[in-house]
């Protein structure tokens, strides 16, 4: 589950890469920026990414938090 993108007024396009990590229960449990940008377009996307929802493991698969990156782009409109 992916909640829309925040809509916020930004003075500059920039592009945010985080990487993060997602409990055994689908929860996104920590977010770390690898390419950083402006602070305040990093804490949004951070919280953003914070939201999301992952499929939980199933039961039968070892239980192991995973990881994965993306990058967060914005925009002016």
């Amino acid at each position: 589950e992916r909640p829309r993108p925040p809509q916020v007024k930004v003075r500059t396009e920039g592009e945010i890469e985080l990487t993060f990590w997602v409990s055994p229960n689908g929860i996104v449990d920590r977010v770390i920026p690898i390419m950083k940008g402006d602070s305040e377009l990093e804490r949004i996307a951070i919280q953003y990414l914070r939201q999301w929802r992952f499929a939980p493991l199933p039961k039968d698969q070892p239980q192991v938090e995973q990881w994965g990156t993306i990058p967060i782009k914005f925009k002016l409109q």
